[in-house]
């Protein structure tokens, strides 16, 4: 991923990208690591794409995309939270 671009999410979870330099709009693979965990309840902050596992497979329940490691991983929690007390909660245990 790149500062050049802006990528949106569709209706159907399908990730396009645009470039503003050429004005060419292009589609993503399903297979992009991008389209995983992005959601309609996901948010940019300082350009880290956060988002709500809500499976759990990092056994924490918020995940962070960074564009340029172009992987997600889970997100440490601070203070007394217990993320897998919040896992268990989101699998309905």
């Amino acid at each position: 991923m790149d500062g050049e671009k802006i990528y949106t999410l569709d209706r159907k979870q399908r990730v396009h990208a645009f470039d503003h330099k050429t004005l060419v709009w292009s589609s993503l693979l399903n297979g992009s690591p991008l389209s995983v965990f992005w959601k309609e309840c996901s948010c940019v902050v300082d350009g880290m794409l956060y988002s709500i596992d809500t499976k759990c497979i990092f056994d924490h329940p918020i995940v962070v995309f960074n564009p340029e490691e172009g992987f997600w991983r889970p997100v440490g929690l601070r203070g007394k939270s217990n993320p897998y007390a919040s896992c268990a909660l989101l699998r309905g245990v």
